[in-house]
């Protein structure tokens, strides 16, 4: 019988030790089943490769010196009761990474991110996983994700600014977390209760089970994550004197220690007293009508200051603390009581169930255009293109960078940006069956185009077939792609330029040059490479050559940072001056008054900038044509790694490396054979040739937010920190602490 329940997955912080985090995942999918025709699984999804986990696992054991667990037996048992309780949620068997991610776009109907704090970028591996961005928009559900904090850091500003308006329905846990994120979406932010709130005590006790160390029934149960304050431990102690036993769960030193989340709900219903500076501690206390003492975290803890007031403020009181507990009389601690507790916890409940109730009917708004777009734009002008009627322009966005702007005046919604966007369709791995080639200059003249000139070689050949060449000009407001026809004028687009340049108002002129039957080179990135095949086909008049890429910034970052460093913006800059050569090149820049300065590359604050990837378009970190078919005809770059494949090959001039993927392609690498050393590379170096012509920049794109929320308040040059030249060599524990915090981007 086919199954036609809605299929949801909960993404949530999936610890092994920690009984809150267990209990809400249990709540929520025993809510969520109970009220809806679905079917709910918590995915286990992880930034990290298996590999990198492996290795985070190793450099967390190396950070912590190797520290013995002398309590590894207790740890043992308490591990087999978290299995135990977690029979009682249902896992995806399916591991997912951020390789794989998408998997779970093909197989769930909405996706359920929270509760706990899966909004804290300090709690969680990766914020940007549980922002959801790998499921479709319509997708994205949040239910009482908890931010855990009072205000966002740089890094957090961008990504909620990025993400959550891309929700279909958003909520959180505190009344702070809905005022912190309520800015970036226009949707309403709900305030709901924690998933625990919603399961009653008659339902909390079928899950709970006794500890079998527990011989009394005059015990106060202790749940303390932070460390005892002296104030603290005199209470503890008083408490003794009165004749408690101290329930500490959470000391390995204690018979209790090994008790997990099932025990746990047996304690907290069945004690004297609770005093923790715990959250799910301070919950179950409310749930069961027991008296609480909350206790002010203390150590690296993350602050409860506002998940205890917004408790407050929903149950109307003002809790028990350790100074009350100075100036009231002890007994009456035990006498504590909350009002009105069910029929609030009643009021709650159908809150929450309406927000899931529309959360899971709402039709999302389907936009039959590129409007959903804009941040995941590569820049690659197709749209703007094809577009019938106009509607679309191309224009900067607040970091500079290039995305498309829909006119909903001129727009007919017939949807053919949205079946051509490159960013929305998928391709076929290259095999490289050709083979990849290192080339250098027979003459060993260094090339005025990128590495050794090999985009240069190639317009001198088109041009003198009365061909077309389109290239990039430097602008000192703004560079733009253009058109020439006579060799004197290639000057005009040679050398490299590292920011990114519109390439969408060429389109119409390569046009008109095809349907003259006129030869067309164009020299691009491999995004707009793409754009560009899509629009024309395959045309034997047109070569379309990509460069290997790295990645892109805006040139509205240059132009600020040339401005801060140097009043001005160049007349003109070459980010790939020989000098002192192609391998250790250095970036030149000519001003007004034709005075030229020199800076190496590897001292460059805006080279190093471009290199510590923080800078790029946000689709560059998830390139999806990096080692991919974007329909060029010949793919050149540099060859980093030269001297690891042939040490011989190698040239101070420069080497680079091409591949060719079409008949056209194969054409002119043939004619380059008069003008350049070609060397076959074997397949088992391919990894020496350049990282960027198999996959994209290896850089976790949090880094990219953070950046451009800090440069709102500093300048570049603040930011940019030069590396200086280790003096000393490693010992062999520094270079593996070194290597492993490199490959976890740690």
């Amino acid at each position: 019988m086919q199954n036609n329940k809605k299929q949801v997955a909960i993404s949530t912080l999936v610890g092994d030790f920690n009984i809150g985090n267990r209990l809400q995942n249990y709540a929520l999918q025993h809510f969520l089943k109970n009220n809806f025709d679905v079917e709910v699984k918590t995915i286990k999804n992880n930034p990290y490769t298996k590999k990198q986990k492996f290795l985070k696992r190793l450099y967390l054991k190396y950070k912590q010196n190797k520290i013995a667990n002398q309590f590894g037996i207790k740890d043992r048992l308490r591990r087999n009761y978290f299995k135990k309780f977690n029979k009682n949620i249902v896992f995806d068997t399916q591991k997912y990474y951020l390789n794989n991610a998408k998997k779970i776009n093909e197989k769930y109907d909405f996706l359920v991110v929270g509760s706990d704090q899966v909004w804290n970028s300090e709690m969680s591996d990766n914020l940007t996983t549980h922002l959801l961005y790998y499921v479709d928009k319509n997708k994205r559900v949040s239910y009482a994700a908890s931010l855990g904090k009072g205000q966002l850091n740089n890094f957090e500003k961008g990504v909620f600014e990025r993400y959550i308006k891309t929700f279909n329905a958003v909520s959180v846990r505190e009344e702070t977390g809905r005022n912190l994120i309520q800015n970036f979406t226009d949707k309403k932010v709900e305030c709901v209760v924690d998933p625990t709130l919603l399961l009653t005590k008659q339902q909390w006790q079928q899950k709970e089970r006794k500890p079998k160390q527990l011989q009394t029934n005059k015990f106060v149960l202790l749940y303390m994550l932070g460390d005892r304050s002296e104030e603290c431990n005199t209470f503890i102690k008083k408490l003794k004197e009165d004749g408690y036993e101290i329930v500490d769960i959470l000391n390995p030193a204690t018979k209790y220690y090994k008790a997990g989340p099932a025990e746990f709900l047996y304690l907290e219903r069945n004690a004297s007293l609770v005093v923790a500076d715990s959250f799910h501690a301070i919950v179950f206390a409310i749930i069961n009508k027991v008296p609480f003492v909350h206790v002010e975290r203390q150590s690296h803890f993350t602050n409860m200051t506002s998940r205890m007031a917004n408790l407050e403020r929903i149950f109307n009181t003002k809790f028990n603390t350790l100074k009350d507990v100075k100036n009231n009389n002890f007994d009456n601690l035990f006498n504590y009581k909350i009002e009105n507790v069910d029929s609030i916890l009643e009021e709650e409940r159908k809150k929450s169930l309406n927000f899931l109730t529309s959360a899971f009917e709402k039709e999302p708004s389907k936009n039959n255009n590129l409007t959903d777009v804009d941040f995941d734009c590569s820049g690659c002008g197709l749209c703007k293109n094809i577009c019938p009627v106009g509607a679309i322009s191309l224009q900067e966005n607040e970091k500079g960078f290039i995305h498309p702007v829909i006119d909903p005046k001129k727009c007919v919604k017939c949807g053919l940006c949205l079946k051509n966007c490159s960013q929305l369709r998928n391709y076929e791995k290259l095999n490289f069956e050709n083979g990849i080639y290192a080339l250098k200059r027979k003459d060993e003249k260094s090339g005025n185009f990128s590495s050794t000139g090999i985009f240069g070689s190639i317009a001198k050949k088109v041009l003198s077939e009365n061909g077309a060449v389109f290239g990039v000009k430097y602008n000192s407001e703004k560079s733009s792609f253009i058109k020439i026809e006579t060799e004197k004028d290639l000057e005009k687009i040679e050398g490299s330029k590292y920011f990114q340049v519109d390439v969408s108002n060429i389109y119409k002129e390569v046009e008109k040059c095809l349907e003259k039957n006129q030869k067309v080179l164009v020299g691009a990135t491999p995004c707009q490479i793409t754009g560009l095949r899509r629009k024309f086909k395959f045309n034997s008049n047109l070569i379309l050559m990509q460069v290997v890429c790295h990645g892109v910034p805006p040139q509205k970052l240059f132009n600020r940072m040339c401005v801060e460093r140097f009043g001005e913006i160049p007349k003109y800059t070459n980010f790939r001056s020989s000098v002192p050569s192609w391998y250790d090149f250095s970036e030149s820049y000519e001003f007004k008054n034709k005075e030229t300065k020199y800076f190496s590359s590897k001292a460059d604050a805006y080279m190093q900038t471009f290199l510590s990837n923080k800078c790029l378009n946000n689709s560059c970190y998830n390139c999806k044509y990096a080692g991919s078919q974007t329909g060029a005809d010949i793919i050149v770059g540099d060859c980093w790694d030269i001297k690891k494949i042939d040490d011989k090959f190698y040239s101070e001039k420069g080497v680079s490396i091409l591949t060719y993927n079409t008949v056209v392609g194969k054409k002119y690498f043939e004619y380059l054979k008069e003008f350049y050393n070609i060397l076959k590379i074997p397949k088992n170096k391919y990894k020496y040739c350049n990282i960027n012509l198999f996959e994209p920049i290896n850089m976790n794109i949090n880094n990219q937010y953070a950046f451009y929320e800090d440069i709102k308040e500093k300048t570049v040059e603040e930011l940019f920190v030069p590396k200086k030249q280790e003096n000393k060599k490693l010992s062999f524990k520094a270079k593996v602490k070194r290597k492993l915090k490199r490959l976890l981007r740690l």
